[in-house]
């Protein structure tokens, strides 16, 4: 990865690996690896790790990954919110699973753990259980989500590389991933 970039510490290695697994559009990263995820940036991982995991372009009239956030039609240079992400990668995922041999594991929802799961979106719900019980998505603290907040460009990374290799190592735990 360029040595220009602005990094940090704990997301460099998921980064370069994304890169290296072809994850990440080098011209839409930029060289701030630390700033919030724009939803093209999160469109992008998503549109890669379906390419990556069933070896042919997106239907994305199937996919319809922005499909009730801001009313279908969001502005894609707006900062993506942590329940937006969780949304679209659970979107490539399924989309992932309705188009290649890859199947995913039984799970139970831990949302009710949360204090501030209330502020998720109806739409959200669902895609935040199965990135919280799969553990792409870190709670923020014990008791909290944060679904409204920011996410950054190194997480959409880090979420899109998991994936992809969840399909020959661990994606979750206790026996939750992909198979």
């Amino acid at each position: 990865v360029r040595s220009t970039v602005k990094k940090s510490v704990w997301a460099e290695d998921e980064v370069n690996r994304a890169l290296c697994d072809n994850l990440i559009d080098e011209q839409l990263l930029g060289n701030d690896y630390t700033v919030t995820a724009t939803r093209q940036q999160v469109a992008s991982i998503a549109l890669r790790l379906i390419k990556e995991m069933t070896e042919k372009n997106a239907d994305e009239g199937k996919l319809n990954l922005f499909a009730d956030i801001a009313d279908g039609t969001p502005d894609m240079s707006a900062p993506m919110t942590r329940q937006e992400m969780a949304t679209l990668i659970y979107r490539a995922l399924r989309y992932i699973e309705q188009n290649s041999k890859y199947t995913y594991t039984d799970y139970n929802s831990n949302l009710t753990a949360y204090t501030d799961s209330p502020q998720l979106k109806e739409w959200a719900k669902e895609p935040m259980a199965f990135m919280e019980a799969l553990e792409l998505v870190d709670p923020v603290t014990k008791t909290t989500l944060a679904p409204n907040a920011p996410s950054l460009y190194r997480a959409g990374a880090g979420y899109g590389r998991t994936c992809h290799h969840g399909t020959a190592h661990r994606l979750g735990a206790d026996g939750v991933g992909w198979r």
